[in-house]
């Protein structure tokens, strides 16, 4: 298949070095970060919650947890796109297609850095890593920090749930205690006048 744009063999000739560092990767794979929602729907139940005077309690958000995606790399290309740039193309035409500027530096495509990390998942389909291990240590980061904010909360509910626990049961012990004190407080010969009401006796002189 012919290049639709010519190469500029300048710009090759000046980085075949790093060209080849990429091009060498072919075979191997490549990994992209991802966040998914452990809430598909929070947004739909968010909004019945707020529509319903938020009488129910959510979260303010949906936890998140981490993900790598691994893709093979079954095609490298160089080509230039339509402003003249001279790009390496990374399963060009497939699921997963990266676009890599030629240039200083691009043999540090895919190194693991925080920056990158959250580059990638605020959108940046061109931000991929190689090293899966080192990758797969930054998101359990945070992943882990995701389950702490959630055993914590889980914690707090356990102990909101008792505490609520706690006012059932003192609110019917007070309610059997008052009952019990009217009962005891109350002198039987009252209560027997008021069961057999008032006797009339009438004699005649």
């Amino acid at each position: 298949m012919s290049n639709l744009n010519p190469i500029n063999k300048t710009v090759i000739a000046n980085n075949r070095t790093p060209l080849s560092i990429v091009g060498a990767n072919l075979g191997r794979q490549y990994h992209k970060p991802e966040a998914r929602a452990t809430w598909p729907d929070f947004e739909k139940t968010e909004l019945a919650v707020k529509q319903g005077n938020n009488v129910e309690i959510i979260l303010n958000r949906a936890p998140r947890r981490y993900r790598m995606v691994g893709y093979d790399i079954i095609n490298v290309t160089v080509n230039q796109d339509a402003v003249g740039a001279t790009n390496v193309y990374l399963n060009k035409g497939v699921d997963g297609e990266v676009c890599i500027p030629v240039g200083a530096g691009m043999e540090q495509i895919g190194k693991v850095s925080d920056d990158a990390i959250g580059d990638a998942l605020r959108g940046n389909e061109n931000v991929i890593f190689a090293d899966a291990n080192k990758l797969s240590t930054k998101l359990n980061i945070l992943n882990a920090a995701e389950k702490r904010r959630l055993v914590e909360l889980r914690s707090n509910i356990d102990k909101f749930i008792q505490q609520i626990d706690s006012a059932i049961s003192e609110n019917d012990q007070k309610a059997r205690t008052y009952v019990r004190e009217l009962t005891e407080s109350t002198p039987k010969n009252n209560m027997d006048s008021s069961e057999e009401g008032t006797k009339i006796v009438i004699t005649n002189e």
